[in-house]
């Protein structure tokens, strides 16, 4: 069990903070200082480390519990020149991780010198789940296997590595004050697709609250050619003269040097971590990708993908999970993101030389011939150009945080999103119009000091932008007059950051927005379900934009409800709103057509302040009403264990759900066709519908073996009839029930519009399947 120290003083209030420290802003997430700074280093006498971190915290941050020892980040060559040891201290309460939350104190001696924090003090919570850690292990394989988006057999390959209980808070990467929420944190990866998942399950609903990626990486470098676990080179074996080869070790060399060279840092890690490289990826399902895996440390390319700028970014990621350990979403994620293409660029220009000088025309205009601060310029498969730190709109990126991208189907939202820190970085170092300002850059050297400082000694896990914003601030302060070294260990005689710098600093990060509130204008995405029954039901309305309350006008009817910040589950946008609207029975509006009731959105009674459409995202404002469907045969009643095959089932008031299939709110799926198989409570697996018309529609059966009951269901109405299904054949089967938990999750909530045909007897259950609208873009791989 984790050893924690409970402080329990009473909270103190910050107007109440002694004058004898500087307290930086307060976190809009939790209400706390993200920087707590005394004007002398804080101690008591005779007091240990760990005693003083407990009246520092008590005076400062009042009763909050977090882990002891801590995590010590590895000692460097400090870059603003303090002999200081740093240590991480996760938040807890009453023994459980507090997901995300955290501080990184800096100590000089016993002494606390300063804290960067986001630590939460307002949980109060009953740690006794309701769902069980096997309903939620279950829940979160079912989670990966969809969202991966694999076929059946590859799907079966997720297996979960670890799961906890943990207090989820939402909003700390966002940026917005949430709620406090227990929760199973599980972890499922696959080996054949080469991903993992966190996947945080509501612990009292079973609802899926987050699912995020963990796929983001003396000198020794390795190749091994993927699959193969056993290395092909090694260090001080003969170079390799493949280009893919070649591409990587150079940039894993140049990326030890630096480090070791600025910072006296040894790998990516300070402990001289080997550097692997996992070559060749032919996979059609992965490819073309390449990422840093932080289960097993290494980095992973497809063919013609290790060229210089991706492998470093990839080993930029290694480099977060030892200093911040960021949590790949939302606004931390964009963070990571922009980190590593900082890493990618800067190496590039300090080691590749031509091609790199002189800067760009500081008009930041596109199509500009020089490669400068364009990553993946040396990759061929992405035609030479993945995202422009200089001007990211060159490649349909924002430039500043009210340009963010927003909607909540981008799961790359983490890459799309990286453009307001990057501009800021390129131009600080470079110069350059932005805006209608013309900035004079402060060079590339002073810049990624500042930038690593700011992640070595303040960035946290959850940062949103304008936390980030703060981290800069002080870093580039911590930096002022410090003596510096460049990329080959010299002393770079006359060059020291100095408060000018630091005062084009904070002009960029105005210039950018990124102490701004994201995502404000107030726009229509869709309501989960479209499709409901005529009885009625409580649907979700997402939104962007900061809305108290909303109204609605559906038929000769007008409701009304509060709006709320919200993380929709499977979904990398945290930055809308969900309003609950419990829609009246057809009967109860005046509308003639059920298959199409338009609605009205607004913010004001009269509705005159109403929500834009956006052409590319927004879903039509209707709904549409529907009867409950019944069943009267299956043909085939029964078949070969093997599955594969089609299975009609006729009956009556079938509908067609046209989707797109989502997943915003809870842990259910939403306006699709879903076919339902479950057998004795136990194994249940799940699959699209063919709809022929309105008697009559397809499922394809899984592989299985024995008797099965199979009912229809539409939007989790009961089960009117059961109809058997036999699976004949050998005894043994392959197929692996998916997921294989008894009970997976019994549904709190209706449904919203899918047809489900359920195969045993069911009352209530919940269905994953999460299908989005995509532009094409280009990504660097995570």
């Amino acid at each position: 069990m984790r050893r924690t120290t409970t402080l329990v003083a009473a909270l103190l209030l910050l107007a109440v903070v002694a004058a004898s420290a500087a307290v930086g802003p307060v976190a809009k997430s939790t209400g706390t200082p993200l920087l707590v700074k005394p004007a002398t280093p804080y101690a008591g006498a005779g007091l240990s480390r760990l005693e003083n971190l407990d009246a520092f915290l008590r005076e400062y941050y009042g009763a909050v519990e977090v882990a002891m020892p801590g995590k010590p980040l590895p000692k460097i060559r400090n870059p603003a020149g303090q002999d200081v040891d740093i240590v991480y201290f996760d938040q807890t309460y009453k023994n459980l991780l507090v997901r995300g939350a955290g501080v990184k104190v800096v100590f000089s001696g016993d002494a606390i010198a300063q804290a960067s924090a986001k630590l939460v003090i307002d949980v109060e919570l009953d740690t006794t789940p309701s769902v069980t850690e096997a309903v939620a292990r279950g829940t979160a394989l079912w989670v990966a296997r969809l969202k991966s988006g694999a076929n059946a057999a590859m799907k079966n390959d997720f297996a979960v590595t670890f799961s906890t209980l943990v207090v989820h808070r939402t909003g700390l990467s966002e940026g917005f004050k949430g709620i406090n929420r227990l929760a199973w944190d599980v972890r499922v990866h696959s080996d054949s697709l080469l991903l993992s998942y966190s996947v945080v399950v509501d612990a009292k609903t079973g609802d899926v609250i987050d699912s995020t990626s963990l796929t983001q990486s003396a000198l020794y470098r390795e190749l091994r050619h993927w699959p193969s676990s056993t290395a092909y080179w090694k260090e001080g074996q003969a170079l390799p003269t493949n280009i893919d080869e070649t591409s990587f070790l150079n940039a894993a060399g140049d990326y030890y040097n630096t480090l070791f060279n600025m910072f006296a840092w040894r790998s990516y890690d300070n402990k001289d971590a080997p550097l692997i490289g996992n070559m060749f990826m032919n996979d059609s399902f992965v490819c073309p990708n390449a990422y840093f895996d932080p289960t097993v440390n290494m980095t992973f390319f497809c063919t013609g993908l290790s060229r210089f700028d991706i492998a470093t970014h990839e080993l930029g990621h290694a480099l977060t999970m030892c200093l911040d350990n960021g949590i790949y979403e939302y606004a931390s994620g964009a963070l990571q993101e922009a980190w590593s293409d900082t890493i990618a660029e800067t190496f590039s220009q300090f080691w590749n030389g031509s091609g790199y000088y002189p800067p760009r025309n500081t008009s930041r205009g596109c199509g500009d011939p020089s490669k400068r601060w364009v990553c993946g310029d040396d990759c061929e498969v992405f035609n030479n150009g993945l995202r422009d730190l200089y001007n990211p709109t060159c490649y349909g990126l924002p430039d500043s945080v009210s340009n963010l991208f927003c909607y909540p189907y981008d799961e790359e939202g983490v890459h799309k999103n990286c453009g307001p820190p990057s501009v800021l970085y390129a131009v600080l170092a470079d110069g350059g119009q932005l805006g209608n300002t013309s900035y004079t850059g402060i060079g590339l050297l002073k810049a990624f000091y500042i930038f690593f400082q700011a992640k070595y000694q303040y960035q946290k896990s959850t940062d949103s932008f304008e936390d980030y914003a703060h981290d800069l601030t002080q870093g580039c302060a911590d930096m002022i007059g410090k003596a510096l070294k460049d990329q080959y260990g010299n002393n770079a005689t006359g060059i020291a950051v100095t408060q000018a710098d630091c005062d084009v600093l904070s002009s960029l990060i105005d210039a950018v927005g990124l102490t701004t509130d994201p995502c404000t204008d107030y726009k229509f995405w869709g309501s989960y379900p479209r499709y409901v029954p005529m009885e009625g039901t409580t649907i979700t309305v997402l939104t962007e934009g900061k809305i108290d309350t909303q109204y609605m006008r559906l038929g000769n009817a007008t409701l009304n409800q509060k709006a709320s910040l919200w993380a929709p589950s499977l979904s990398t946008s945290g930055w809308n709103q969900q309003t609950p609207f419990a829609v009246p029975a057809f009967a109860a509006i005046g509308a003639t057509d059920a298959s199409n009731v338009p609605f009205e959105l607004a913010s004001d009674t009269a509705f005159t302040t109403k929500p834009a459409l956006d052409a590319d995202w927004s879903l039509p404002m209707k709904l549409a009403y529907f009867k409950q469907a019944t069943i009267s045969s299956l043909s085939p009643s029964k078949g070969d264990e093997s599955g594969g095959y089609t299975v009609t089932v006729t009956g009556t008031d079938f509908a067609n759900f046209e989707g797109p299939c989502t997943s915003y709110y809870r842990s259910d799926t939403q306006d699709c066709l879903l076919c339902v198989w479950k057998k004795n409570d136990e194994a249940l697996y799940t699959d699209f519908a063919g709809f022929i018309n309105s008697t009559t529609l397809t499922c394809v059966a899984p592989a299985s073996s024995g008797s099965w009951n199979v009912s229809i269901t539409l939007n989790a109405h009961d089960p009117t009839n059961w109809l058997p299904f036999k699976f004949v054949g050998a005894e043994s089967s392959s197929m692996e029930p998916w997921p294989t938990t008894k009970n997976i999750i019994v549904l709190s909530v209706v449904i919203g519009g899918c047809l489900i045909v359920i195969v045993g007897a069911v009352i209530g259950f919940v269905v994953h399947r999460y299908i989005q609208k995509r532009r094409n873009y280009q990504q660097l791989p995570q």
